[in-house]
């Protein structure tokens, strides 16, 4: 089957179950194990623009990384968000709307203690 990799999705289940998928179609991965699969990497494509580029980071090449509102510094790094104080990186609204929600600090311990922040859901 030639076809391209659009995701890998996975269903929380005992056992959990996971899907390749393509655009018309899908692979339940779990009927694969122990079993031979070749896939080959023919190249990259970015997200946004669609133009067979280098990718940067998340899927985008570098200049759409820089220009979409969804990689701003706020949500990347988000100590460094200035919507609160009415200061936009790129479009005040769109930080704010991300920004100025409620938030939930947390701990994490893993093989250090870490400090962590989420969005809280509503």
């Amino acid at each position: 089957m030639k076809d391209y990799i659009l995701n890998i999705s996975f269903l929380i289940h005992k056992p959990i179950k996971y899907y390749l998928e393509f655009k018309n179609n899908f692979i339940f991965l779990n009927s694969l194990i122990n079993k031979t699969l070749k896939i080959n990497f023919i190249h990259n494509k970015c997200i946004i623009c669609k133009i067979y580029n280098s990718i940067y980071k998340k899927g985008y090449c570098k200049n759409c990384f820089f220009k979409s509102l969804n990689n701003y510094i706020g949500i990347i790094k988000p100590e460094l968000c200035r919507a609160h104080l009415n200061i936009a990186y790129k479009d005040i609204d769109f930080e704010k709307s991300i920004e100025l929600q409620k938030h939930i600090v947390y701990l994490s311990i893993t093989s250090n203690i870490k400090v962590g922040i989420t969005k809280k859901k509503a």
